[in-house]
């Protein structure tokens, strides 16, 4: 099995400016008996420039570790964007 602990949070810095964070911690056997644990960690902020065109720039973290030989792995992703709702 798999236990997981998880962190959200959503903080509007204005009326047009709203930051996010998130956090996950898992470890467990998730496949075959391999012991393995992962973080993963993200921060965002999205900036709204009317009420169908946004912006936004976030960062992601993930680590995942496993007994697995070769199932090891870890990312930094950086994105910065613009929304556009139809």
């Amino acid at each position: 099995g798999v236990t997981t602990a998880s962190f959200a949070w959503t903080h509007q810095l204005s009326e047009a400016l709203v930051a996010n964070a998130a956090a996950s911690y898992s470890v467990g056997t998730p496949t075959a008996g391999a012991n393995s644990n992962s973080f993963l960690a993200g921060l965002s902020v999205q900036y709204i420039l009317s009420p169908s065109v946004s912006t936004f720039a976030s960062y992601n973290y993930y680590n995942v570790s496993s007994s697995a030989p070769g199932a090891s792995w870890f990312q930094d992703i950086f994105l910065i964007g613009i929304t556009k709702q139809f």
